[in-house]
């Protein structure tokens, strides 16, 4: 068996969607997609998908397990900014505390989540910026408790944090990574977008003022039934590894 993720990488190589299909036909049972085709179909990044529908099963998507909620009121109508562990989400940051007075949101406190992997010196400019109703701290191990409570969530749209988001119900503004060859996080928020759950800004058109314009169209949306997406992926995977052992 193969698990992979909703969304694979891109491949311009002439002739390797062709040499996977070959590879997977002949040593394959299953391949664990590990999303939900209302969400993201597999052959949204893979356009060979149908030469391999016999083996394609889709699991749901794999969350990570969490624990009880945090103390008490963690998090409660605060607006939570966070970009994982990466580096490369700094000017997300640095945006969203700029656009922290230009919204309506601007008197609910707004806790900048920096990752580990940014710099101490870098950390330190951010956090040099914090007082008032805005806290900027490191990353904290009771974010899905912060999400649960939150007002709103901003975000990249990395396949855990987008989990995390849905998992809580958290009303969400992402901003996706991306670059030339890097396509994920933004195929990932276009299609949640296309499902009617988060607001979507494109990368390279960041700026504080249309962060916080997006913040506030959220924020005023009227509340409606959320889709169901399937998230029960690690109990399906481990159900159809034990029935094709």
């Amino acid at each position: 068996m193969c698990s992979v993720r909703d969304i694979l990488e891109n491949h311009n190589t002439p002739g390797r969607h062709e040499e996977i299909v070959e590879l997977v036909r002949r040593y394959f049972d299953l391949i664990l997609v590990h999303g939900d085709p209302d969400v993201v179909p597999f052959e949204t990044t893979f356009p060979l998908a149908h030469r391999l529908q016999d083996k394609l099963c889709y699991t749901g998507y794999v969350r990570a397990q969490v624990g009880a909620p945090g103390a008490g009121n963690v998090g409660r109508d605060e607006v939570i900014v966070s970009v994982g562990g990466a580096a490369f989400g700094e000017h997300v940051l640095a945006a969203a505390i700029e656009a922290q007075a230009l919204s309506v949101l601007r008197e609910r406190t707004w806790r900048i989540l920096v990752g580990h992997n940014l710099p101490q010196d870098r950390f330190a400019r951010l956090r040099a910026q914090a007082g008032g109703n805005l806290i900027v701290e490191r990353s904290r191990k009771d974010f899905a408790s912060l999400l649960r409570n939150c007002a709103l969530s901003v975000s990249q749209a990395g396949y855990n944090t987008m989990l995390e988001v849905l998992e809580a119900g958290a009303p969400a503004v992402v901003i996706p990574y991306s670059d030339e060859r890097e396509k994920e996080q933004a195929i990932r928020a276009r299609m949640l977008r296309d499902c009617g759950l988060v607001e979507l800004i494109d990368n390279e058109k960041l700026t504080p003022r249309c962060l916080a314009q997006a913040v506030d169209r959220v924020w005023h949306r009227p509340r409606t039934a959320r889709p169901t997406i399937r998230m029960n992926g690690a109990s399906t995977s481990a159900s159809l590894i034990a029935g094709n052992a």
